[in-house]
């Protein structure tokens, strides 16, 4: 490990989590487990797809060092490690996770997991969370645990009686003393999956309530997805027309990442507002008001051919 990892705080304590010895069958090794899949192998492979395009359709591939597939085959394939919670006793996970370990990825695996990722163990992986970490109380659904902080992408689908276009979907952090009330508007499409970017300052429980066009029933996908900085960056990027590298990514500071989220959820604040007046005087008059002038589309013209 380099010197500038060893200054970095989470490296340095993920390092250590990763040299510290399993105990068989310990309830250390869940969150071990967890850690090294979440905080260290996940974001290697992210960094390979953003930095190849690989998302894009660009075709690469992807292999693990002799040190890596030695820890993940432990932690993976071990039966006295494993968690008993991670169904890895089942053979399809166990082969699909061996010939990642020995043969690594390229771009067919990347789509293939895009298409069939919701079959996988996620959850159990300590990458997402969905309808198993909430409770119903009241007329609402509450996480039953708080939820890490961090970045993540939220996938919503409902399925009303009556079809819709514009189904509201409000994700909220439960109340505080002493702090002002976080949500996390988005508008879905009946029968689709909707997604967008949630961003959590600190571990808190969270709660979905119902919209009166839909009940708790209708749900019937909902997934908060873990996302590593890069990967968030470069879909917050992408959302707000800007061009994203993991050169570029590495030099956003706090302040910047801060200012960009500000910008991502004024987005969804502008569609809530809309709603709230109305469609027709919505498009007649609030969406005149941020509709850029002929020559500035002009000026972001030459300036998107240009880059």
């Amino acid at each position: 490990m380099n010197k500038h990892a060893e200054s970095n705080p989470t490296r340095n304590t993920l390092h250590k989590v990763i040299t510290m010895p399993f105990k068989n069958r310990s309830k250390t090794n869940t969150t071990k487990f967890k850690e090294i899949i979440a905080g260290y192998a996940t974001p290697k492979v992210i960094d390979w797809v953003l930095k190849n395009k690989v998302d894009q359709g660009a075709a690469a591939s992807f292999a693990w060092s002799a040190q890596d597939k030695q820890l993940l085959k432990k932690i993976l394939l071990d039966p006295t490690v494993v968690p008993s919670e991670v169904p890895l006793s089942n053979l399809r996970y166990k082969k699909f996770f061996q010939s990642v370990i020995d043969n690594g990825l390229n771009a067919d695996d990347v789509r293939l997991f895009q298409r069939h990722k919701n079959k996988l163990p996620l959850r159990a992986l300590g990458l997402a969370y969905d309808l198993a970490d909430f409770e119903a109380e009241d007329e609402a659904l509450v996480s039953n645990k708080k939820i890490e902080a961090g970045f993540y992408m939220l996938e919503v689908t409902i399925s009303p009686k009556s079809y819709s276009s514009h189904l509201p979907f409000i994700l909220t952090e439960a109340p505080r003393k002493g702090t002002e009330l976080t949500s996390f508007p988005l508008y879905v499409k009946a029968e689709k999956i909707t997604k967008r970017l949630i961003k959590l300052d600190e571990d808190t429980a969270l709660v979905i309530k119902p919209d009166p066009s839909w009940a708790q029933k209708d749900l019937k996908h909902f997934k908060l997805a873990k996302l590593t900085r890069n990967f968030f960056l470069s879909r917050l990027y992408k959302k707000l027309g800007n061009n994203f590298s993991l050169q570029a990514g590495a030099a956003v500071s706090d302040a910047q990442l801060l200012k960009a989220w500000k910008q991502y959820e004024h987005i969804f604040t502008r569609q809530l507002n809309h709603q709230r007046v109305g469609y027709h005087v919505a498009i007649t008059t609030e969406e005149k008001k941020v509709i850029p002038s002929a020559a500035e589309q002009m000026r972001n013209l030459i300036r998107s051919l240009l880059k």
